[in-house]
This record gives C-alpha cells, structure tokens and sequence, in this order.
C-alpha cells in the first residue's frame, strides 16, 4: 500500500522531459543573457539617435522652439 511518487519521482520526469539541472539552468542563463544584450543595443541606439538628432538640428526649429516656449510663459502669466 505504498502511493508514493512512481519509481524515480520528480526527477526522473524532469530527466524524461529533457530538464537536466544543470543544463536547464545554463539554457536559462544564456536566454536571460540574449535579452539583456538585446535590451542594451536597443538603449544604445536610442542614445546614439538622440545625441545626433541634438547635434544635426537646424537653427530654424531652435528658433521656432524658442519662440513657443516664450508664448506659452506669456500665456501662462495672465
């Protein structure tokens, strides 16, 4: 009268359904890994694109945007 787990228990189904510990952990590492780099490049680029949109700006869109922020504290004021 013994209904304990079958013969090898938890770890034997995880062994049958291919999670070995150890290679189970290293795939995990390695797909947490692929995301961080895919994070890193996509902040990277973010950086690069917003530095040279900084840089390359004309002087006509600095004006217009200076001129917006004075009449908006203009409006504001009153």
């Amino acid at each position: 009268m013994n209904d304990a787990a079958p013969a090898g228990g938890k770890r034997a189904r995880l062994r049958e359904q291919g999670f070995e510990n150890k290679a189970w952990r290293d795939r995990m590492d390695m797909g947490l890994e692929i995301i961080y780099g895919i994070g890193a490049l996509v902040l990277l680029t973010a950086l690069i694109f917003g530095v040279l949109q900084h840089h390359f700006r004309s002087r006509r869109a600095v004006q217009v945007g200076e001129e917006v922020v004075r009449k908006r504290y203009k409006r504001n004021e009153t």
